[in-house]
């Protein structure tokens, strides 16, 4: 994230405790340290960087982090925080949110300043259009296309940027059944048939 040429590390830290219902508390977010790492770090004190929300109760940010790469084309990588669709805005109402977050990161960053908010937890990125920026993918496995429970996939290309709507993905691609579920994991996995292309 800091365009040095060494892999850096995201680490979440949704501050969650598990009883009847998640309730969270203290530190929520993710913690970035830059590469190389070759010793322990004390993430309180010597992370590159903190990723938090102001915000606590019902929220756990910090449960899903995902480096997603180049997203707006910049030269700085990128990532998603996210609550894993595990964060609840009642005991009975679940409420998800991803947070785009554009490099470089460093110090204390508000999430809620993010590039771009994503109503779905789970994303991950590859240059699908070949245009040199980053794009995402957001699984919703509980997404009702063409049947129950089918799932989604959305795609939108960077660059991304403000409160990101659904109905706004340039492309969708959805389970063949009820109860299919697509979309439960995605991932970007390089080019498996040598087209030269990103799959996913």
């Amino acid at each position: 994230v800091n365009a040095d040429g060494l892999p850096d590390v995201i680490i979440g830290a949704p501050g969650c405790d598990w009883g009847d219902y998640p309730s969270c508390e203290s530190f929520q977010g993710a913690y970035v340290v830059n590469g190389p790492v070759t010793a322990d770090v004390d993430l309180s004190t010597e992370a590159d960087a903190k990723l938090e929300v102001d915000e606590y109760g019902y929220l756990c940010y910090g449960y899903a982090v995902l480096g997603v790469g180049d997203t707006n084309g910049d030269g700085y990588d990128d990532v998603v925080v996210g609550n894993g669709g595990v964060c609840f805005d009642s005991v009975t109402a679940p409420y998800s949110y991803s947070f785009l977050m554009l490099g470089p990161l460093r110090g204390d960053v508000d999430l809620l300043n993010a590039e771009a908010t994503l109503g779905t937890p789970d994303a991950s990125a590859g240059d699908l259009d070949d245009d040199g920026m980053d794009d995402l993918l957001a699984g919703a496995p509980r997404g009702d296309e063409v049947a129950t429970d089918d799932g989604i996939v959305f795609v939108w290309h960077g660059p991304l940027s403000g409160m990101i709507d659904l109905s706004t993905a340039e492309d969708r691609l959805y389970g063949v059944g009820a109860g299919d579920y697509a979309g439960y994991s995605v991932d970007a996995v390089s080019d498996v048939d040598g087209d030269g292309e990103t799959d996913f």
